[in-house]
């Protein structure tokens, strides 16, 4: 993990090891469920936040084909059956993935160097690692 990586706009893949599938928009999970999750970072990542036909019959040359392969491709066509995709762009579950990242890492990397390597401030970086202390704290209460 870079920091050219991480400034420009963050993906999915960056944060992949972190991401968890129950966060995803409910759209997602049945994709999941049929795909997997490393292609279906595949695909938000290439389609985000738009709508994708996904033709009954997919060829070799379709975008979907060059994003995650034909046989997968082949299973969503078979899924979809000819009908339109809305893929969304996971945005909640980038952000939670991210500050799960920000949080392992902390430690090891001080405050100004994640707010480097993640285009935050340190005060947003104090915030996240904030965040799980504060409920790991509320949960040993109980």
């Amino acid at each position: 993990m870079t920091k050219a990586l991480l400034n420009n706009a963050p993906t999915l893949a960056i944060y992949a090891d972190d991401l968890r599938a129950e966060e995803l928009p409910e759209s997602l999970h049945e994709v999941v469920n049929l795909i997997g999750l490393p292609a279906m970072i595949k695909m938000v990542e290439r389609f985000p936040g738009i709508r994708i036909f996904v033709p009954r019959k997919i060829k070799d040359d379709h975008a979907i084909v060059k994003v995650i392969g034909l046989e997968l491709a082949q299973k969503l066509a078979k899924h979809f059956d000819g009908s339109e995709f809305a893929v969304p762009k996971a945005q909640e579950a980038l952000i939670l993935a991210r500050n799960r990242q920000i949080r392992r890492l902390y430690g090891p990397s001080t405050a100004a160097q994640l707010a480097l390597m993640y285009d935050l401030t340190e005060r947003q970086i104090y915030r996240i690692v904030a965040e799980v202390e504060q409920v790991s704290t509320q949960e040993s209460l109980f």
